[in-house]
């Protein structure tokens, strides 16, 4: 889910005073990368936003060792700009789920 070798050079670099504020803008405030991609999908915004919004949370994922919730990004991303499937709401449901174990697994890395 982590990728610890990633995680641990971010953490040498950022001040443990940061992590509250990352993981506000990852996974919590209204304007969460995560939060804002789930409004998209499941309000059915147009497929170029969503490829924007997954993008960027698959970059912000990915620079801090997220692996898994980067690729489920990247997914969302690919579909959304190189596929004419759909990109059904369970698809929010599944990242909503996904990004709840990251934060939980984050958390527990931080308390190392």
């Amino acid at each position: 889910m982590i990728d610890s070798t990633i995680f641990q050079e971010i953490r040498e670099l950022l001040p443990a005073d940061q992590w509250p504020s990352i993981m506000r803008e990852l996974f919590d405030s209204d304007s969460s990368d995560v939060k804002l991609l789930v409004a998209m999908i499941t309000g059915g915004d147009d497929r170029q936003a969503i490829g924007n919004q997954a993008h960027k949370l698959k970059g912000s994922s990915l620079l801090l060792g997220l692996k898994d919730l980067s690729a489920f990004a990247a997914r969302i991303e690919h579909t959304a700009r190189h596929t004419n499937a759909d990109i059904a709401p369970e698809e929010a449901t599944e990242l909503l789920q996904l990004a709840a174990d990251t934060q939980v697994a984050l958390q527990a890395k931080l308390a190392d």
